[in-house]
């Protein structure tokens, strides 16, 4: 992390030093979050420190492995994630998300592991007031109420972020970039740097029936799209609103 941030630098200058500081510390806040819950939790339930840190690290090291490849163990390129620890490119939605959506979750699980704490500690409670009991409610509802919204929107993600599309589909978009012969596209772009609107024209040659093949990003069609046909064979799409964009429909190139 401390050499990407330095390489970045000459590049970013101290504004995007600190920009890079603040996308690291999103990164990693719900992984330090989730490990805290952990070694809570464990300490609850083993009592004896040796040997809850040797289940904390065995619990942690599953995990870690659960979710790396050997080949993501052995190299490691600084070319293909640099696009998302920076926030550009496509994938910087289903990362958003992904990172809030395991925050809300590490809080939901530290709010409900310090309940647990309370009234499993041996201790001296006495009696509780009503406003820290109403405070840890609400924001144990938020946690929860964030946690379940967050992880719709990510499954929605992944329903569209797929590495490949089906063979039918590649099958049909072979045969429609053959049998394309010109296309121009206006594209409209807000303030923010997203597209706001854009109007796609072609023209295509045997008769082909373009509404089979141009729905390749299958989030298209749960967006506003409007296909209409000027003359035979020229043909004009206009969209407005947000789209995915699958994996394949990109590369790692900055």
């Amino acid at each position: 992390m401390v050499l990407l941030l330095v390489r970045g630098l000459p590049y970013n200058h101290f504004s995007g030093l600190l920009e890079g500081v603040g996308v690291w510390f999103f990164l990693y806040l719900p992984t330090f979050l989730f490990i805290t819950v952990l070694s809570i939790l464990v300490g609850l339930i083993v009592r004896v420190r040796i040997l809850a840190s040797g289940v904390t690290l065995f619990v942690l090291v599953v995990l870690a492995f659960r979710q790396t490849t050997w080949t993501d163990l052995l190299s490691y390129l600084t070319a293909e994630p640099y696009t998302l620890i920076f926030g550009f490119g496509p994938g910087r939605e289903s990362l958003l998300f992904n990172r809030l959506y395991f925050l809300a979750f590490s809080l939901s699980l530290l709010l409900a592991v310090l309940w647990l704490a309370h009234y499993w500690l041996p201790s001296n409670k006495g009696q509780i007031s009503r406003a820290p009991v109403l405070g840890w409610a609400v924001l144990f509802l938020l946690a929860v109420s964030g946690t379940a919204l967050l992880g719709s929107r990510l499954s929605y993600l992944g329903k569209h972020l797929v590495a490949k599309p089906d063979l039918q589909t590649l099958y049909r978009q072979e045969s429609f970039c053959d049998n394309l012969r010109n296309y121009t596209v206006d594209l409209e772009i807000d303030r923010e740097g997203k597209i706001a609107r854009s109007t796609a024209a072609f023209q295509v040659s045997n008769g082909l029936d373009p509404k089979e093949n141009i729905l390749l990003l299958r989030s298209l069609t749960e967006n506003q799209l409007e296909f209409s046909e000027s003359t035979p064979g020229n043909y004009q799409i206009e969209y407005s609103g947000q789209f995915i964009l699958p994996n394949y429909a990109t590369d790692n190139l900055i």
